[in-house]
């Protein structure tokens, strides 16, 4: 059985729409949902997507809503995944060869191809304004919406990849022209997860397609500090 996550009361009304509803079923992934109060067809909100990271769910990435104004919607999506070593959920397992994890691309190709979908569905299902979609990611959620951000460029107005890493080689990327696409990284430099090399890879990837990317570090480890999330709010309002 599915079970709701739990979220803080301080975050006020949100929703969720679990595995039986009709929503998820158009969108395709379980999901909470806080609509700003006076958001209408008519007049959209610009919206930030929360992309959770290995072994997490759609309750996790809600820290980040201290960075977002009122007035925007935000929506938190959960991996399709089961995550079999940690429990939670993933957007991609991964294969071990010769002592190191791979991601397996098959299902990073795959969940990209659902979370496509669900940001489509979004603006079809709910008062947001699918032009103004910025998605926060973390950890494996900052690889998906990095590759995200190769196979569907014009999806999102921007993307901030915490933590994160590219899971597919520049090979399975294909060519696109993120010239001046709005990119805040920020890393830990004493993450013993995600290593600094991988995080700087995928800048250069992104980097070497033109995107604009802010590049942050912070004496820290897996997170994002206060002050980190303090300069992620400051980027996502001038990008609003």
């Amino acid at each position: 059985m599915i079970t709701q996550p739990k979220l803080p009361d301080s975050l006020g009304d949100v929703n969720w729409y679990g595995p039986d509803n009709m929503r998820t079923k158009d969108a395709g992934l379980i999901h909470y949902v806080r609509i700003p109060e006076g958001a209408t067809r008519a007049k959209p909100a610009p919206t930030v997507l929360l992309v959770h990271g290995r072994a997490g769910d759609e309750s996790v990435m809600w820290v980040f809503a201290q960075a977002i104004p009122n007035d925007v919607a935000i929506v938190s999506v959960r991996a399709p995944y089961i995550d079999q070593d940690d429990g939670g959920f993933a957007w991609f397992n991964t294969d071990r060869k010769d002592g190191r994890l791979f991601p397996v691309q098959d299902e990073v190709k795959l969940s990209v191809e659902k979370l496509a979908k669900f940001i489509r569905a979004m603006s079809q299902i709910y008062p947001i304004n699918g032009d103004r979609i910025i998605a926060f990611g973390f950890s494996q959620g900052a690889a998906m919406i990095s590759t995200l951000s190769f196979f569907e460029p014009d999806l999102l107005h921007g993307i901030a990849p915490l933590a994160g890493f590219m899971p597919l080689p520049s090979s399975q990327l294909p060519d696109a022209n993120l010239d001046g696409y709005p990119v805040f990284m920020a890393h830990g430099t004493k993450d013993d997860v995600i290593t600094m090399k991988s995080a700087q890879r995928n800048k250069q990837i992104l980097e070497s397609a033109d995107a604009n990317v802010t590049w942050n570090t912070y004496n820290v480890g897996h997170k994002l500090p206060i002050q980190g999330i303090r300069d992620l709010g400051a980027w996502l309002q001038e990008l609003l």
